[in-house]
């Protein structure tokens, strides 16, 4: 469902997209257009999504899609990462560049329960599962496929150690790890331009 459609009240939208404008070469999809995947809790033997947390694992009400799913289609890296927020999605999340390029971007992020726990000592820090690309994953058409010497990138047909099958990404389940392999004939095409840091308000 729609992001609106999950949050029509404005305040609690604020409170979840807490910032105005955001620095990064890879905007964000617009707000009327961001997908949120709620947990509809029909499955009742479903595995639970983290398992290896010494805590009880942190309640998903959904996942949050920063960037269009779509272009996306063969894996996603997905890490867990501490917030000290339930819901939140700070700037800086969004102006996240990995390895310093400016195309390495967050993707979608879970969001927790209201009264999910959080894990210190304080319980004030919560890990929230996170799903990103580096800018040589380079399906998602912000790079070119090919290596500066015209070869395919590494993980043109495979992926890193941290991947996983993003048709799998579902609130409160296990993901799949791997990838998929797959035409891009249809993909989001590199324009060739040098992606560049810009403001988007």
């Amino acid at each position: 469902m729609k992001f609106l459609a999950a949050f029509p009240d404005f305040v609690i939208r604020q409170r979840i997209l807490r910032f105005r404008a955001y620095l990064h070469a890879v905007p964000l999809v617009p707000i009327e257009e961001m997908e949120f995947d709620l947990d509809t809790g029909a499955e009742s033997n479903r595995e639970p999504a983290i398992r290896w947390l010494p805590e009880e694992p942190p309640r998903e009400l959904g996942i949050l899609w920063l960037r269009p799913q779509e272009n996306y289609p063969f894996y996603l890296r997905e890490t867990l990462r501490s917030y000290n927020q339930r819901q939140t999605v700070p700037r800086k999340i969004t102006e996240i560049r990995f390895d310093g390029d400016p195309t390495g971007h967050i993707v979608a992020v879970a969001i927790l329960h209201a009264d999910a726990q959080g894990f210190n000592h304080f319980r004030s820090c919560f890990h929230r599962r996170t799903w990103w690309v580096k800018s040589y994953d380079a399906f998602h058409g912000y790079r070119p496929f090919q290596e500066r010497d015209g070869t395919l990138s590494w993980y043109d047909n495979s992926g890193p150690a941290e991947s996983v099958e993003p048709g799998s990404i579902l609130p409160n389940q296990k993901t799949k790890g791997g990838w998929v392999v797959g035409d891009r004939s249809g993909l989001r095409k590199w324009d060739g331009a040098t992606p560049l840091l810009r403001r988007v308000c």
